[in-house]
């Protein structure tokens, strides 16, 4: 028998063993990962998404972006035999942030979609759904996933000590709908003394609305939102003067504020003009998305930083 033939059996056999102990490795790690709020901001080329993964590993996807795009960023983090996302919430029924949800259906297990009570159709702002939603709405249907229509001052509970208080869309008799001012799905989540708002595309209007209401407190296990010990604010526009309340920024206090677009000189200019709105984040706080890419946030319940 030649050296060769008793080696090779050998090298595979130490090969296969290797890989099975990574990819145990790699599943124990999974399996046992730390007790954790993690949100990943994703810096998609087209529309938003972000990931929500709880203490207990209940998985929320909010916006899927405008393509398939978001399958490669899910598959990064969630482990690979795993097809679990326990919640979607689409936060408007606009494709480009829809879309992308459509690929996720095909690939993962979903129980529960989230939606707006309130959309431009309900509100005879558009005389027609946008295409891709109707073709999501059909998707849905196909799967019998449980679908929930959602609006401002509801709760839902996304695991043991995490909620999400919904900001808007509000009843359209406190507030006055418009084409610039459309209806979509905010909210703030809690987690300990932490907390996540996410603006979306907010118009100015809306944020001042946000502020008002905010005067109403937000409970997280007893707690009101004003001891908060720390915050991020995620906005998908850029943060100029003209498009940031300085109001809801002044009640928010975030520690970090995400925004998703680069800055030109003439947007700088403007912003030394006139007062800044985000005086209150400290420069080295305000993450520019574009400039970034991906961005994860890690939570203990009492701190809350980028990973």
């Amino acid at each position: 028998m030649s050296a060769r033939s008793i080696i090779n059996p050998i090298l595979v056999s130490v090969a296969t063993g290797t890989l099975a102990l990574g990819v145990g490795n790699y599943i124990w790690k999974n399996e046992n990962r730390p007790k954790i709020l993690e949100v990943y901001v994703f810096a998609l080329k087209s529309g938003r998404s972000v990931f929500i993964r709880t203490p207990n590993d209940k998985r929320i996807l909010i916006d899927g972006g405008a393509n398939s795009d978001i399958i490669r960023e899910l598959t990064e983090i969630i482990p690979f035999y795993s097809k679990r996302i326990d919640t979607i919430i689409g936060t408007n029924t606009d494709g480009k942030n829809i879309s992308g949800l459509i690929d996720v259906l095909d690939r993962y297990v979903v129980d529960d979609i989230y939606q707006p009570s309130i959309t431009t159709k309900s509100l005879m702002l558009t005389s027609s759904t946008d295409q891709i939603y109707e073709t999501f709405i059909g998707e849905l249907t196909k799967k019998g996933i449980r679908v929930h229509n959602i609006a401002a001052s509801e709760s839902l509970r996304l695991d043991t000590g995490v909620d999400a208080r919904i900001l808007f869309p509000t009843n359209k008799t406190d507030f006055v709908y418009s084409k610039a001012s459309a209806p979509e799905l905010l909210m703030t989540i809690t987690y300990g003394k932490t907390s996540i708002t996410l603006l979306g595309s907010a118009s100015l209007k809306i944020q001042k609305y946000i502020a008002t209401s905010l005067e109403t407190p937000i409970i997280n296990d007893g707690r009101v939102i004003k001891d908060m010990k720390e915050s991020v604010v995620i906005f998908s526009n850029s943060a100029l003067p003209t498009n940031i309340s300085k109001s809801l920024i002044d009640k928010l206090e975030p520690k970090y504020f995400v925004y998703s677009k680069v800055l030109n000189s003439s947007s700088k200019t403007l912003q030394k003009a006139k007062i800044d709105p985000l005086s209150i984040v400290d420069i080295d706080k305000r993450v520019n998305l574009k400039e970034t890419g991906n961005i994860h946030f890690v939570s203990d319940g009492s701190s809350i930083d980028i990973k």
